[in-house]
C-alpha cells in the first residue's frame, strides 16, 4: 500500500495521495495490486468522498503538509479537526477507488465505546469546517 501511494504522489506530482478503506471485523481477501490511481482538485475529490477526506488513514502526505497543522491534543475526532485543513493548502492530489486500507473494526475502539460527552467533539470539528468552507468559498 505505501509504495502504490509513494508512486501515485511522485507519478501524478502531487504531496499527498490516498486510497479508499475496506472495512473489516475478521480476516478479508487481499486485494488486487492493480490500483489506477487519477489526479483529483482537491475541492472536486473533498465533495464526491467526504469521508476518506476526513479521516487521516488510507493517506500518504509529505512530510511539509504538516508544517503548519498539528492534530489537537486530548481530542476525540482529532482528524476532523486537521485534515480538511491540510488537503485544502493543496492545488490536487492522487486518488485511488481502490481498498488498499484495510480498517479493522473493533468493538470494544474508542469510537465504538459507549456514548460519552467527549463525542461532541465532533459537532465542533464539523462547525470549524463550516466556518473554513464558508470563508474559503
Amino acid at each position: 500500500m505505501l509504495e502504490a501511494l509513494l508512486s501515485a504522489t511522485i507519478n501524478n506530482q502531487v504531496n499527498i495521495s490516498i486510497c479508499s478503506f475496506v472495512s473489516t471485523s475478521g480476516t478479508v481477501d487481499k486485494q488486487d495490486n492493480d490500483w489506477l490511481f487519477e489526479k483529483f482538485q482537491v475541492d472536486e475529490f473533498y465533495s464526491k468522498h467526504y469521508m476518506p477526506g476526513v479521516s487521516a488513514c488510507g493517506k500518504l502526505y509529505l512530510r511539509r503538509c504538516f508544517k503548519e497543522h498539528r492534530f489537537p491534543v486530548g481530542k476525540l475526532h482529532e482528524d476532523a479537526f486537521t485534515i480538511y485543513k491540510i488537503l485544502f493548502e493543496e492545488s490536487y492530489i492522487a486518488f485511488t477507488e481502490a481498498g488498499m486500507y484495510y480498517c479493522y473494526t473493533n468493538e470494544e475502539s474508542i469510537t465504538r465505546a459507549k456514548w460519552h460527552p467527549k463525542r461532541l467533539e465532533e459537532i465542533t470539528a464539523v462547525e470549524e469546517q463550516l466556518v473554513f468552507f464558508k470563508k474559503n468559498g
